[in-house]
């Protein structure tokens, strides 16, 4: 009976054991939204975004309005990718090296993405003060850490959206969505521009931009799950006013909230 006690005590331990180090495996020591890399010959660096004073975990495209550079602190990181980090992409559970990634790296990871991190070093929270300026416009000595793996969720619709949204919150993102660039007629493209015109000012100046769904590209536009082309997005900082295929039900958006430049 002992030994049976002691076998089950052993085994239980065991047990314990297997599930503190899976434990560690899958524990990250932050997340944040990247916003961009700097690739070096043999390295490579991501700055990711924690949080801040101003809009917690979200980034502001509008942060001058109710921004004092003086009250501003930031969590923020430099994060140094080698050859040894792991990039766990979480949709297929695949798991690659920085050669895998280095050429295709915005195939795989989106700016304004949420990203989970954990490093080399022992990891210490540090806030950043005395900053210069806005964290998406002023990156420099930020704390510095050693990935050992990056964990990289699907690129989402929520990630499209903070990607393409308006630089403050006086403007509009109009996008149109082209399957390729070489069959698109762009003199309907010049004709659609001077119809923005029209209601464009100097403090709220309105722009078509296009994008289209070519091999690169289509990571980010997946989860619109756009199915005709072309396709315009109107987008402000509340998040997607209007969807069509058509620019005629753009003109007449334009027409109801806007008033002509004279």
């Amino acid at each position: 009976m002992k030994k049976i006690m002691l076998l089950l005590f052993a085994f239980t331990i065991f047990l314990v054991g297997c599930n503190d180090e899976t434990e560690d495996e899958d524990t990250y020591d932050f997340t944040g939204i990247n916003l961009g890399n700097f690739y070096m010959e043999d390295s490579d660096f991501l700055t990711i975004f924690v949080e801040d004073t101003l809009g917690g975990n979200e980034l502001k495209s509008d942060y001058y309005y109710d921004y004092d550079i003086q009250d501003y602190d930031v969590e923020a990181y430099r994060v140094l990718l080698t050859k040894d980090t792991v990039f766990l992409m979480e949709e297929t559970g695949a798991e690659l090296d920085l050669h895998d990634m280095a050429d295709e790296m915005w195939f795989h990871i989106g700016v304004t993405q949420r990203i989970d991190v954990k490093t080399v070093e022992k990891f210490e929270q540090i806030i950043s003060v005395d900053r210069d300026e806005y964290i998406t416009f002023e990156q420099r000595l930020l704390p510095m850490y050693t990935a050992e793996k990056i964990r990289i969720p699907p690129f989402t619709y929520e990630d499209f959206i903070s990607m393409v949204l308006p630089f403050n919150n006086e403007f509009l993102t109009i996008l149109m969505i082209v399957e390729d660039y070489m069959d698109y007629d762009w003199d309907l493209y010049d004709e659609y521009q001077q119809k923005l015109d029209q209601y464009s000012t100097r403090d709220s100046p309105l722009y078509l931009s296009s994008i289209a769904n070519d091999e690169y590209t289509s990571y980010y536009l997946k989860p619109l799950n756009i199915e005709e082309y072309p396709t315009f997005l109107v987008i402000d900082e509340s998040g997607e006013l209007l969807r069509s295929t058509a620019w005629d039900d753009v003109s007449s958006y334009l027409e109801e909230n806007f008033t002509t430049v004279d």
